[in-house]
């Protein structure tokens, strides 16, 4: 294990963890990658600007204060609020729950010191033999129902090992945008899930060659991953007439991971010439100013004597975005529902025009 990794992330200790389960199950080569990358600066999807403002909003979940939150983090993260009570609601059977928040697990095999996986779930509450593990997911993107979901399955396996007197483990997603449907383990599913990590994690050593899948879509190591890279080369290649069907299906999946390999590529080289504007010759930074008004009534007051209120409206616009958050924050309204009721409420007021239609994957083809 390379010592950086130790230094920068001390509680993972460089382990494979819950969160990249799913991946390792279908790509074992992807763990060494992975590290490989951090140790050359080149991981990928490890800071985007989705990322921090997640680790924002599970911050201060676990310390209760919203205040350094903005209006929309702090809608959100009221809205988790919400739903955690209700499903503890519905999950308990009497007031006596122990709750732990953000702890780290890890997973030993018998008989030996050192971990050899690890992981942090959100939220644990347990009584008695039965025990409830809440994830957040913030993303927009949609992710494995908790019936189907590695990441959870690991963490129920490391709870489990932590506390061998449960019997029953309840498996929960919070989302903002999305609803899922709790799971129940049982101690059979678990052991299951046990001898699956376990054989996982010993074929870490010898993984083979790198599988591409839909769960490349956040690995740290796709910049460094030859498979990705004889992806990009076969783009390069003319093709005489592009293919229909599943054919066509598999052509556009690959072509959205070259695209983020290479938006992974150029974000790397603009950090580097954010730090030296001359390491890579004949590329530079350019940037430009936008104009905006952040006090639209500090304007008026300025122009009311050359404007009436309907000419200056004529030359704003109104964010219908910005404006639904805090009619539903004023009305109490979840972020899950404030798009729908607020329109029901403003009835004609909004106006809607189909944009050009954007290319979106409805399902995952894993066979490629």
């Amino acid at each position: 294990m390379h010592l950086s990794l130790l230094s920068s992330d001390p509680e993972r200790l460089g382990l494979p963890s819950g969160s990249h389960l799913e991946r390792l199950v279908h790509c074992r080569a992807s763990h060494a990658m992975s590290m490989k990358a951090r140790q050359l600066g080149q991981a990928t999807h490890e800071d985007s600007e989705a990322a921090q403002q997640g680790t924002r909003i599970h911050e201060t979940l676990h310390t209760g204060n919203l205040e350094e939150l903005g209006p929309e983090e702090r809608e959100l993260a009221e809205d988790l609020r919400r739903q955690e009570l209700d499903l503890l609601s519905e999950w308990k059977r009497d007031s006596t729950v122990q709750e732990r928040r953000e702890e780290r697990f890890y997973l030993r095999r018998e008989g030996h010191l050192f971990p050899i996986f690890t992981g942090q779930p959100d939220l644990v509450f347990s009584q008695g033999n039965r025990a409830l593990i809440i994830d957040r997911k913030l993303g927009r993107r949609q992710v494995s129902a908790p019936s189907e979901n590695w990441q959870l399955r690991a963490y129920a396996v490391l709870l489990a090992q932590a506390d061998p007197g449960l019997e029953e483990i309840t498996v929960a997603i919070q989302s903002p945008f999305f609803k899922y449907q709790p799971a129940i383990y049982g101690c059979e599913e678990l052991d299951q899930f046990h001898r699956l990590i376990l054989t996982v994690l010993a074929s870490l050593s010898d993984p083979g060659e790198p599988m591409i899948g839909s769960w490349c879509t956040f690995c740290p190591g796709s910049m460094i991953c030859p498979a990705r890279s004889k992806e990009r080369n076969q783009l390069a290649i003319p093709v005489q007439e592009l293919p229909s069907g599943t054919d066509a299906a598999r052509l556009l999946e690959m072509v959205a991971r070259v695209e983020a390999v290479c938006d992974q590529i150029k974000a790397h080289y603009k950090a580097q010439l954010e730090t030296d504007s001359s390491c890579v010759p004949g590329w530079r930074l350019q940037s430009s100013s936008r104009r905006w008004i952040p006090h639209p009534e500090q304007a008026f007051e300025r122009l009311i004597e050359q404007f009436s209120v309907s000419e200056f409206l004529e030359c704003t616009s109104v964010s219908v975005s910005e404006l639904e958050r805090a009619w539903a924050s004023k009305n109490n309204v979840p972020t899950a529902q404030a798009r729908v009721r607020f329109s029901r409420y403003m009835g004609d007021c909004i106006a809607e025009k189909r944009v050009a239609p954007s290319l979106r994957q409805t399902t995952n083809q894993h066979s490629i």
